[in-house]
């Protein structure tokens, strides 16, 4: 008999629990269950499959090879079952769904709020989570299927079997002073002009910001009294009442000093852009999303450019 018949949901999940855990007791308590009834369930699943999925190790338990793949399979079969049981509850209740998309910074304010306050205007009972981060955030949370898709940038480090990725934009980055900078009046301004001022630094930005702020700013030498912070609202406080400046992407430079918001902040023009690598629109590879879900990523594509 195959396994698609032997195998139960209760197996799927204590799988994926140990999988997560590593540990039985811990996978245990995450399914309400006790540590015998696991041990017993677990044994039938070895019996079922016919090979031993977990390896009993100091560390914990280490799934074997094919443990890993069953994991795969199971991982998306209960993100199936989520999503399917999301949609069945918006069905039932007659509303018009939830949808729930990740993105960095200047894609959420260039792109999906936008998008959002479409699909609002003709589905006003959507529910829509969004979630702000950095782009290792956004793909872990993707993979966790927290996210429906997100927009991120793929480190070069990553596996994107997994994922299917349709092709974004590139960012570029802007310095950004108070109104009352001795240098906000200027017109195209050098790198060598900024020498002098001090820089407030986000000390937990992407990895690839990082970079592309340091080597302005350690072109130019670092002063010792730069400011590091973990809080964009700080950040823009310190610019906005002193003569320091940060860089931030070009979008949200545009909605800081735009009729919207109006900040008393300016951009200054630089003679050549700072580019950074661009990010891109990725979901998990299979993954069915919900009406809702599927809808705000249409209009999010849209206002990217991307053909479906």
């Amino acid at each position: 008999m195959s396994l698609a018949r032997q195998l139960k949901l209760d197996h799927l999940w204590l799988i994926h629990a140990i999988f997560k855990h590593r540990q039985l007791g811990l996978a245990a308590d995450s399914l309400s269950i006790t540590q015998s009834a696991a041990s017993r369930k677990l044994s039938e699943i070895e019996r079922i499959v016919g090979e031993q999925l977990f390896e009993r190790h100091v560390k914990g338990m280490l799934p074997t090879v094919i443990c890993e793949a069953l994991e795969r399979r199971t991982h998306n079969i209960l993100l199936d079952l989520d999503d399917l049981s999301r949609e069945v509850d918006e069905l039932r209740r007659g509303e018009g769904g939830v949808a729930t998309v990740g993105s960095i910074i200047g894609a959420t304010l260039a792109y999906v709020i936008p998008a959002i306050r479409q699909l609002k205007e003709v589905s006003p009972k959507v529910t829509v989570h969004l979630n702000v981060g950095t782009s290792f955030y956004l793909l872990r949370s993707l993979v966790e299927g927290i996210n429906d898709f997100v927009l991120a940038r793929l480190p070069s480090s990553i596996d994107t079997t997994d994922f299917e990725i349709y092709e974004g934009r590139s960012e570029i980055l802007n310095v950004l002073v108070s109104e009352n900078h001795p240098l906000a009046g200027a017109g195209e301004v050098l790198l060598d002009e900024l020498a002098g001022y001090e820089w407030v630094v986000q000390t937990n930005r992407e990895p690839v910001l990082e970079v592309a702020e340091y080597s302005v700013t350690a072109s130019l030498g670092l002063r010792g009294d730069t400011i590091k912070t973990t809080s964009e609202l700080a950040m823009l406080a310190i610019v906005g009442s002193t003569s320091a400046m940060a860089l931030l992407s070009s979008e949200v430079t545009s909605f800081l000093t735009g009729p919207s918001v109006g900040a008393k902040f300016r951009v200054l023009r630089l003679r050549g852009p700072i580019q950074i690598p661009p990010y891109h629109l990725v979901q998990l590879k299979g993954r069915q999303l919900s009406p809702a879900g599927r809808r705000l990523k249409a209009l999010v594509m849209g206002r990217l450019g991307i053909s479906s």
